[in-house]
């Protein structure tokens, strides 16, 4: 049940960064283009490539940091699953035990194993 709700999870959080990237694309082709029109209306022959140029450099430069933030994301959320995973691996371990040495799952002594785990 757990792998599925984390399955679930995953699916949910890959969906609403594809939705993000995809805003994020629209939203700078609309600045490029508004740019480039602003750039063209405004620029002589003489100048045109530098500031084509420029205008370029500063479109790169937000592509990449727009694509930095989400690598930045994906890998804390890989990270939090990951911890997630071990937890629920310990719990299983910990229970385990408790059958093996037939405490069950309210035994007195949990606590204090517990705390070992954990620390």
């Amino acid at each position: 049940m757990l792998r599925k709700a984390l399955a679930d999870l995953e699916t949910r959080i890959s969906e609403t960064q594809s939705k993000r990237d995809l805003i994020i694309a629209k939203k700078n082709r609309a600045r490029t283009q508004e740019t480039m029109q602003k750039t063209m209306q405004g620029i002589g022959n003489a100048g045109a490539v530098d500031k084509l140029d420029r205008l370029e450099e500063r479109i790169d430069s937000r592509l990449a940091k727009a694509e930095a933030m989400t690598e930045l994301e994906s890998g804390s959320l890989d990270s939090q699953f990951r911890n997630l995973e071990a937890d629920s691996a310990v719990d299983s371990e910990l229970e385990e035990l408790k059958r093996q040495l037939g405490m069950g799952s309210g035994g007195s002594s949990s606590s204090g194993s517990g705390s070992k785990l954990e620390g």
